[in-house]
C-alpha cells in the first residue's frame, strides 16, 4: 500500500509539473498522452491538486490550469517578479495591437515603479525607464491605481504638496479628486493629446482582493494619439488587460513594494 501511495504521489507531482511547464489550459487526454498515463490516473491526480487549488478548471469546466495555490508557494519578495512574468505576453500583445509603447507600473506605497516597458514601433517612440519611481499622482499609470484605492489611502496623497511630474500632472487637489472620480467611472486614466507632449491611457490591474496593484499604459507621441484614436483603442486594449487581470487575481495579496 505504501508503494502504491508513493506512486500516486509521484504521478500527482508529474501532472502538476506538466501544467506548470506549459502555460494555458490542459485536457485530461492531452496530459495522459504527454505523461504516458491512463486518463484515470491523470483525472485522480487533477482531483487531488484541485482540492488545494493548485489546479483549477477553466471557464469551459472541462480543462485545467494553474490555480492560486501554486502562486501562494512563492515567497512574498517574489511578488513583483511573478507579476512581471505574468504580464509579459499581454504586454507584447498590446504592442502588436497598438504599435505604441507599453508600460507596466507597480504600486510602491505612494509611488509607482516602472517594472517593464516595451518600446513602440514608431521612430520617435520612447521606452519608459524601467526602475524609475514617480509619485502615484504624477502619471496616468499611477492615477489608474490611485483612483481605485480606498478613500483613506487616496486622501493620504493630499497630505503633501503635489508637484508636477509631467505636463499632464494635476497639482490642484480639487481638480485631482475630480479626475480620480472620472477614472473610477470610466475605468481608464487618459492623457489626451495636447501640444507636443506624450499622450495615452492606462488601465488598472487588480489582485484577488480587488486591490489595484499595477497598471498597464499605452503611450506615444501626441501626434499619433488624436482623441478619436484613443477612444477607438480603449476597448480592445481593456479586453487584453482584463485577461491579464484574471491572472493577477490568482496572485496572493501582498503588501505594497518597499
Amino acid at each position: 500500500m505504501t508503494s502504491d501511495f508513493n506512486k500516486a504521489t509521484v504521478r500527482t507531482l508529474q501532472v502538476l509539473s506538466a501544467v506548470v511547464a506549459r502555460p494555458g489550459s490542459h485536457g485530461v487526454s492531452e496530459l495522459a498522452a504527454e505523461l504516458d498515463m491512463t486518463k484515470t490516473m491523470v483525472h485522480r491526480a487533477l482531483a487531488t491538486l484541485e482540492t488545494e487549488a493548485f489546479i483549477v478548471r477553466d471557464a469551459s469546466g472541462s480543462r485545467y490550469q494553474l490555480g492560486h495555490g501554486v502562486l501562494e508557494l512563492a515567497p512574498a519578495e517574489a511578488g513583483t517578479a511573478s507579476l512581471v512574468d505574468l504580464a509579459q505576453p499581454f504586454l507584447h500583445n498590446l504592442r502588436e495591437l497598438t504599435g505604441e509603447t507599453i508600460t507596466l507600473s507597480v504600486r510602491q506605497d505612494d509611488s509607482v515603479v516602472y517594472t517593464a516597458s516595451l518600446q513602440g514601433r514608431g521612430s520617435v517612440s520612447e521606452r519608459a525607464s524601467v526602475g524609475r519611481v514617480v509619485p502615484i499622482y504624477g502619471t496616468i499609470g499611477g492615477l489608474a491605481i490611485l483612483a481605485f484605492l480606498p478613500k483613506a489611502e487616496r486622501e493620504d496623497v493630499f497630505t503633501a504638496e503635489l508637484v508636477p511630474v509631467s505636463l499632464d500632472t494635476t497639482t490642484d487637489p480639487d481638480a485631482l479628486r475630480d479626475r480620480l472620480d472620472e477614472i473610477r467611472t470610466s475605468g481608464v486614466a487618459v492623457a489626451w493629446a495636447r501640444g507636443d507632449d506624450l499622450a495615452g491611457f492606462s488601465c488598472p490591474v487588480f489582485d484577488r482582493g480587488d486591490g489595484p496593484i499595477a497598471s498597464v499604459t499605452v503611450s506615444g507621441p501626441a501626434e499619433r494619439f488624436a482623441d478619436d484614436r484613443i477612444k477607438d483603442l480603449i476597448e480592445p486594449v481593456r479586453d487584453i488587460v482584463n485577461e491579464l487581470d484574471r491572472k493577477t487575481r490568482l496572485l496572493p495579496r501582498r503588501a505594497p513594494l518597499t
